[in-house]
């Protein structure tokens, strides 16, 4: 099979009928029935193949400049001109067979595990030792290992539910992997962008068949060659195959230290096709009998198996990669990981807005999209997605938000960003304000222990009540209590927060949408409306969460002491003139209700 020549990605029209295309008939029926999305069994292999398909008209198709990238916008190739163009990098893109393969390492195999200690081969669960085979399941990120097996743990993500997968799945779990690459452990590389980046997405633009196709959402999101050769995360004179798509050539391993590949060593190509773990797909069986664990079919090969090996190509320096939010912090880059509770729009300063004096610098492509694109578009989207994964290899949750970017001057652009800074600001404190009263109106503070604050992700502070000396100095029964106060303390916080954030978001971009196009007709007095009601909104959902997990324990345990003191401090924080002096309006002459 061939990844460029044959169809095997799974898509969406507009008129709902779902259908497996090969990359160069991405603008097919373009102007009638536009292909709109991928429609892969896995949401992750919809955000991987939605970047393979970015990935091959950058390395292929990539503009000479801005004139020629708005040329193509305008009026997309057609299915034969991206053949011709594809073809140029078809021989890197065989699946199956011996030989180079896509994102497999070119010679691995059996004989590397002969004679190697057992220790050498992949801890996923399964692993036959002997031969150095992996359970295909091991391509899927979040596939429990083998210590997870053998201690019993798979709780929530169960052995042996995918035991094998037809090509096509295959190509898009590897490409996956590759891509959010985890650390599996020691000597296994993370991706280029480290473990479980985010990936900033810009959609569409427009309410036109072509602009809401996925045509336009990969074609976005190709940068012109003058851009995506003159930065630094990549040597342009590194012009050979291998230097762009690594298992072209041998792998660049990575026993020691020393042994790192930098900018200087690769072509900025590779930041798509960039291959952290050593891999290759043991060779696929026909039964007739068994069918894709994840897409069902029947009337193809199956992969059961995989060699994996330690020591695959370990990345470092400064790669930006176009598609991922950095912090920049003295001249060193650090990609922007996915982080627990979702994507909201808390997040919307750092991914679709620079923030002023911040280390936190939007993704390139996003960076582009505002400082070029002509001011008369429409509002378009970013879709963020990625891994929350945390301990270097262990995946807590997919997750995936779509944020809105507007179209605006610099002049107006420059008024908005700063109060939607202090909205989310003033969201923060009150998601706290209201993350203190649960546990008032909900936890009593016992006789002898003391306050302690503690950081819960990364937004806000709980107040926890722990012992003031370490748990081991207290008899069991006592350290028992307490373990499991904090557990349900916490368990509450997770879900207030995330129950604040969410009921709040609609509310938050309705207000931004209102607050622009007063901005636009300078209009203060709408604007002061418009962030009153916001306000308003804002503490009637605090009052709503205190009411509702505040009620969520134990009905005995309820004390409505508790509770009516949480309720009237809430009142009072709420009441706090820095909220309104923070969204510059003016001073309250009535307490808030």
């Amino acid at each position: 099979m061939n990844l460029i020549f044959d169809p095997w990605i799974p898509v969406r029209r507009a008129d709902g009928i779902r259908e497996t295309i090969a990359p160069w008939q991405l603008t097919e029926g373009i102007a009638d029935n536009p292909i709109v999305a991928v429609a892969a069994p896995r949401p992750d292999f919809d955000g991987a193949l939605t970047q393979l398909l970015i990935g091959l008209l950058q390395t292929s198709c990539a503009p000479e400049s801005s004139a020629a990238w708005r040329l193509w916008r305008q009026e997309p190739p057609t299915s034969e001109t991206l053949l011709e163009r594809l073809s140029t990098i078809e021989s890197a893109f065989d699946f199956g067979g011996d030989g180079a393969n896509f994102m497999q390492d070119l010679t691995l195999g059996p004989a590397d595990f002969q004679k190697k200690p057992k220790r050498q081969t992949m801890a996923l669960e399964g692993d036959d030792e002997e031969e150095g085979l992996t359970p295909i399941a091991g391509l899927l990120i979040e596939a429990p290992g083998k210590i997870t097996k053998d201690e019993n743990r798979d709780h929530f993500i169960k052995r042996g539910v995918v035991t094998g997968l037809c090509p096509h799945c295959a190509a898009a779990a590897l490409f996956t992997l590759q891509t959010n690459s985890p650390g599996r452990g020691s000597g296994y590389r993370t991706s280029i962008r480290g473990g479980g980046p985010l990936t900033t997405i810009l959609v569409h633009d427009g309410g036109t068949a072509v602009s809401m196709s996925l045509w336009n959402t990969c074609w976005l999101n190709v940068l012109d060659d003058t851009k995506w050769l003159s930065g630094r995360s990549g040597n342009p004179a590194k012009q050979s195959m291998p230097d762009r798509f690594p298992w072209l050539a041998r792998t660049r391993t990575s026993e020691s230290e020393e042994s790192v590949t930098t900018p200087d060593d690769i072509h900025p190509d590779q930041m798509y096709w960039a291959m952290p773990q050593r891999i290759r797909l043991a060779m696929a069986k026909q039964d007739s009998n068994a069918c894709c664990d994840l897409c069902g079919t029947t009337e193809k090969p199956l992969y059961l198996h995989y060699y994996a090996k330690k020591f695959g190509v370990s990345y470092k320096g400064y790669f930006r990669h176009p598609l991922s939010p950095y912090d920049l912090v003295d001249d060193h880059l650090r990609t922007v990981l996915t982080e627990p509770g979702g994507i909201g729009y808390r997040h919307w300063l750092g991914l679709i807005e620079n923030e002023p004096n911040s280390v936190r610098q939007r993704a390139t492509v996003i960076e582009r999209f505002v400082q070029e694109s002509p001011p008369q578009r429409r509002e378009a989207l970013v879709w963020a997605f990625g891994f929350d994964i945390y301990n270097s290899n262990k995946v807590r949750s997919w997750t995936d938000a779509q944020l809105p970017i507007f179209d605006l001057s610099k002049e107006v652009r420059d008024l908005f960003v700063p109060i939607v800074k202090n909205m989310v600001v003033v969201s923060s404190r009150v998601c706290g304000m209201t993350l203190r009263s649960i546990l008032r109106a909900s936890f009593f503070k016992p006789k002898g222990k003391k306050q302690k604050r503690s950081k819960v992700g990364n937004s806000y502070t709980e107040i926890i009540w722990v012992c003031p000396k370490p748990l081991k100095k207290f008899n069991k029964a006592e350290e028992d209590m307490d373990k499991a106060v904090l557990k349900e303390q916490r368990a509450l916080m997770y879900s207030a927060r995330s129950a604040f954030w969410d009921n709040t978001e609609k509310t938050f971009i309705d207000a931004m949408r209102a607050i622009k196009n007063a901005l636009i007709k300078v209009d203060r007095e709408a604007e002061n409306a418009i962030l009153e009601q916001w306000l308003h909104d804002l503490r009637r959902e605090a009052h709503h969460c205190l009411e509702l997990f505040s009620a969520s324990g134990d009905f005995d345990g309820a004390d409505p002491r508790r509770l009516a003191l949480a309720e009237y401090e809430l009142n009072g924080a709420l009441s706090n003139p820095q909220i309104r002096e923070l969204l510059g309006l003016p001073k309250s002459t009535r307490k808030t209700a």
